[in-house]
């Protein structure tokens, strides 16, 4: 696989992506969107992780509807920042304090925020930094308009203390990182010039007037020309455009790499629990459990608890890949999945085996799984080079790097000794071979067989002559019985 044309502007990126199927592009997407681990204002006061106090509101908006708008204002925090609050080792806290004693309404905006970091008071440049200004209106995101007073004490005023806490997008969506993340098709264009004229042909040919006409071709380059995309050898898309925006401090070319590594993650968890997948046990709740469907030989189900369509699509498709559509071995016949109910984070996945091939099909689909694994790992060096990630100093990138060099040397070292225990039996089996091969021959010359042929008298006197048969050739080697010097009978008396 490959990447291509990288642009960024501002906290927007746009790529192509080519050599890698739908599924690991989507499940990207859907990574992105809910799956990224941001840091945000939590309202939610009826439990404990509520993290926005208000203490003082004498606004004309209620608390509730206040609380809302605190926790939608995106905090933007470097990533090695968003790390250390997820770590523990940052604690961030923020107030807004404003009070309208004048003549005139007075916006409340993100800019009125003041805030510390474990303690010690932020600069007014880091505040600036995590609630910049929208960059085409150059204003500050609007919390409430508070109104002026008479003087005689009904000055309105906002008191709040808010802290930031973890989660991500799934959870509610002030924890989203991006406001864009969409993929499209690559446009072929040479094949959509082509559909274009057969379109244009087809009208005139119906005497189709040039408004009409000017119709279809608008109609086809907004909607149309979308159908004219990029193929591979099997007629899936082969190319894509991913478009990104991030909506916090974490740069977009980070975002795509953080969400390959949750799909490796949960891939890799995946084939841990499917190994030691267990029948279903009503008295237990088991991450995988693996059970016999319908009466089919060979046909499995595996019960994945907490998981969704992002991992279930990813599995088929790229254990289908591998197996089925890559030819090779018949160990897997089938392969499909899906979610009994959208409501329930849980998906089942059906295979059926060769039983004859796959001794243990838990065994089978958790190796067929870590080859995933290695797949997406590949892809996320592919793409640190490639988005310049690996001099952002960005410490879960490098620790990254650092266990893949490790990781894959120790691979390597077993694929070589692997490859030299094959080959030293290869030669062993082959030294053998030859052995076996030169005893038995030896044995076979050892072997040249007498046997006693009866041929036709001789002068009324039997005649048993001993010939030699070659095994190898299968000729028998017969002497002529006219000849008189290999006959062992009485020399014939000359003719008078």
């Amino acid at each position: 696989m490959s990447f291509a044309g990288l642009t960024i502007e501002r906290r927007n990126a746009a790529f192509s992506i080519k050599g890698v199927d739908l599924a690991l592009v989507n499940a990207l997407r859907r990574a992105i969107i809910a799956e990224i681990q941001t840091a945000a204002f939590c309202f939610d006061p009826e439990t404990q992780s509520n993290t926005v106090d208000i203490k003082v509101n004498t606004s004309v908006l209620h608390n509730e509807f206040i609380g809302h708008r605190l926790s939608l204002i995106p905090v933007h925090l470097t990533e090695n920042e968003t790390l250390d609050v997820a770590e523990g080792r940052a604690q961030y806290e923020f107030s807004l304090q404003r009070k309208n004693d004048g003549g005139t309404p007075m916006d409340v905006t993100s800019g009125d925020f003041v805030g510390s970091l474990n303690g010690e008071p932020l600069s007014a440049d880091v505040i600036a930094r995590m609630f910049p200004r929208d960059p085409f209106t150059q204003d500050h995101i609007l919390i409430i308009r508070l109104k002026s007073g008479s003087g005689g004490g009904d000055e309105e005023e906002i008191d709040a203390t808010c802290q930031l806490r973890m989660g991500c997008g799934k959870d509610h969506s002030r924890w989203t990182p991006s406001s864009v993340c969409s993929l499209g098709n690559k446009i072929d264009d040479v094949k959509a010039a082509a559909a274009l004229d057969e379109e244009v042909k087809k009208a005139r040919a119906m005497n189709a007037t040039e408004e009409e006409v000017d119709r279809i071709v608008h109609d086809f380059k907004c909607m149309g020309r979308h159908r004219c995309y990029l193929i591979n050898e099997h007629g899936d898309p082969a190319e894509f455009l991913f478009k990104l925006r991030s909506e916090c401090g974490l740069r977009p070319t980070y975002l795509v790499f953080n969400g390959l590594n949750i799909l490796q993650e949960r891939v890799q968890l995946l084939a841990k629990n499917i190994r030691d997948a267990s029948a279903p046990d009503p008295a237990k709740v088991e991450p995988v459990t693996i059970e016999a469907y319908g009466n089919v030989p060979g046909m499995f189900q595996f019960t994945v608890a907490n998981e969704d369509h992002t991992i279930g699509n990813l599995v088929q498709s790229l254990v289908y890949n591998q197996t089925i559509r890559a030819g090779g071995d018949n160990d897997l016949e089938y392969i499909g999945y899906n979610q009994p109910h959208p409501l329930e984070n849980r998906i089942c996945i059906r295979v059926k085996v060769n039983q004859e091939s796959v001794q243990d099909v838990r065994q089978f689909l958790a190796d067929c799984l870590a080859r995933i694994v290695i797949d997406i790992k590949v892809i996320m060096t592919e793409w640190i080079e490639f988005s310049e990630l690996s001099v952002a100093g960005i410490r879960d990138v490098e620790q990254f790097k650092m266990n893949y060099r490790t990781e894959f040397a120790a691979m390597d070292d077993v694929q070589a000794n692997n490859a030299k225990v094959n080959k030293v039996n290869k030669v062993n089996k082959v030294n053998k071979v030859n052995k076996v091969n030169k005893v038995n021959k030896k044995e076979v010359n050892k072997k040249e067989v007498d046997k006693k042929v009866e041929v036709p008298p001789v002068d009324g006197q039997p005649n048993p002559i001993i010939v030699k048969v070659n095994k190898r050739s299968n000729k028998k080697d017969v002497p002529s019985a006219s000849s008189p010097e290999k006959r062992k009978g009485p020399k014939k008396a000359a003719d008078t």
